[in-house]
């Protein structure tokens, strides 16, 4: 946990100094047109997408993770259950009682 505090802290610090050396004004063109916007916004504004897109990222997998393993446990519950409650028959031909007395 210290680790990724740590490394999140040496990447914003970079991403700060970055931003403070190029405030020059850049040109974006796109299919609608263009238009000029402060390299520092720019850099802030794909910094920050990064930031929701690895969050968002981070959240389904763990999300999807979950619910993986909850459908494993419901499955073994039930398996267990059905187990539990249905007798089993000998199928090589040994009766009842002998399959009781191995």
């Amino acid at each position: 946990m210290k680790v990724k505090l740590v490394i999140s802290i040496i990447l914003f610090s970079i991403t700060v100094l970055f931003v403070y050396l190029n405030t020059d004004l850049v040109s974006i063109d796109y299919l609608a047109g263009s238009v000029d916007v402060s390299l520092a916004l720019l850099v802030i504004l794909a910094f920050a997408a990064g930031l929701a897109i690895g969050w968002l990222l981070n959240s389904y997998l763990r999300f999807s993770r979950n619910r993986k393993k909850s459908k494993e446990e419901s499955r073994k519950q039930t398996e267990q259950a059905i187990s539990e409650t249905v007798p089993v028959t000998p199928t090589t031909g040994e009766t009842k009682s002998d399959a009781q007395q191995d």
